[in-house]
């Protein structure tokens, strides 16, 4: 399993709620955690990485398409997040989104793939804002290795 799982998680992404049902369902505000910081609520473009504390060289090793370069999440204010790939001509190469939850700094993540299908595992990832940045890390086990990634995100 490549460790881009660890993005999509995310992204992150990252790391993360299931999105059930079809039509205005899917517009719904999911109510429960606390409310959404005014300061997660933007559009992140991907900056650096580190996972297990080794930089990441290319954005490649941690994508969900080997032909992304970068990408960038947006989280509203409704817990509602999108993350898409682009390659070296801005392309866009995949998209995935989702809902989340806050609770103090921990955001839980639940992802549906570009052609509408949930993934049935909810994502627990710790988050921060300073200024323009966004840092997501998650910690997952992947085929028995345990992963730290880091993602640093800055505000577009």
């Amino acid at each position: 399993m490549k460790s881009s799982k660890l993005m999509s998680a995310f992204i992150v992404l990252i790391s993360f709620l299931i999105m059930t049902g079809c039509g205005d369902d899917d517009k719904k505000i999911n109510n429960s955690g606390d409310p959404v910081p005014s300061e997660l609520v933007a559009t992140w473009l991907f900056s650096s990485a580190t996972m297990n504390g080794v930089p990441i060289s290319s954005y490649s090793e941690i994508s969900n398409d080997d032909a992304a370069v970068t990408s960038s999440i947006t989280f509203t204010a409704n817990r509602t997040w999108s993350a898409v790939e682009y390659d070296q001509g801005q392309n866009v190469v995949y998209t995935e989104s989702g809902t989340f939850t806050i609770n103090g700094n921990q955001m839980n993540v639940t992802t549906t793939l570009e052609d509408g299908t949930p993934v049935n595992e909810t994502y627990s990832a710790t988050w921060a804002v300073a200024s323009n940045t966004f840092i997501l890390t998650i910690q997952e086990t992947v085929d028995g290795v345990p992963m730290i990634l880091i993602a640093v995100y800055t505000k577009s």
